[in-house]
């Protein structure tokens, strides 16, 4: 076994086998299903925006040391549905058309986070649908968020303990700025041009053989 670099410490975030982590506790909104999806919120981001670059919408690699940004209200649940075969986009869609293509939604979590060099990104961490089901990697990713949150980290997953295993740096780095406009930016940057207001939307009529 390789010994465990002296710039930082590790931790496994395991869970339970028999519990569920309940997503309303990581966000701060007394009622998750109120929350979703994004809707009108989205739209307000973008009106009158402009932004020079975009926010990806990712999952950190297990090489990147990334900072989660400590303020829940920061946070927001939202209906994405997942588009490309060689490479995930993520796009934002409506209530009224998530109705209409419920299979291929997912429920995620989007998580403000900075990489060392400054650059943000939204985390899509996947929260638990209506029955209170969430896989081991969720349950652990959505874990590392509450507990991490506020600290410079690398995630790696342990197929063993089927969970991820936390890497802080023992000397940290002073958190990054926040960027200018706040959150609202942030989701207008991250999600101009992908929001699904019609069920005839392309990416929809991609993923449906309809095209």
């Amino acid at each position: 076994m390789s010994s465990k670099p002296k710039s930082e410490t590790i931790v496994t975030t395991t869970t339970s086998n028999t519990q569920t982590t309940d997503a309303r506790s990581t966000t701060g909104d007394p009622d998750l299903w109120d929350a979703i999806p994004m809707g009108q919120t989205v739209k307000e981001a973008f009106a009158g925006k402009k932004a020079p670059s975009s926010v990806p919408i990712a999952k950190p690699g297990k090489s990147l040391w990334f900072y989660i940004h400590p303020n829940t209200e920061w946070r927001r649940e939202a209906l994405l549905i997942e588009s490309g075969d060689m490479g995930k986009e993520w796009y934002a869609i409506d209530e009224d058309v998530a109705i209409q293509v419920e299979d291929l939604i997912s429920h995620r979590l989007l998580v403000p986070c900075s990489s060392l060099q400054g650059n943000w990104f939204l985390w899509p961490v996947k929260v638990s649908d209506r029955s209170g089901r969430l896989d081991a990697g969720s349950e652990s990713t959505l874990r590392v968020v509450t507990d991490w949150a506020g600290h410079w980290v690398r995630i790696t997953w342990n197929p063993d303990l089927r969970a991820y295993d936390v890497h802080h740096r023992k000397v940290d780095k002073a958190p990054p700025a926040d960027p200018e406009g706040g959150y609202k930016s942030l989701w207008s940057r991250a999600f101009r041009g992908r929001f699904i207001e019609d069920s005839e939307h392309p990416v929809i009529a991609a993923i449906l053989g309809a095209k």
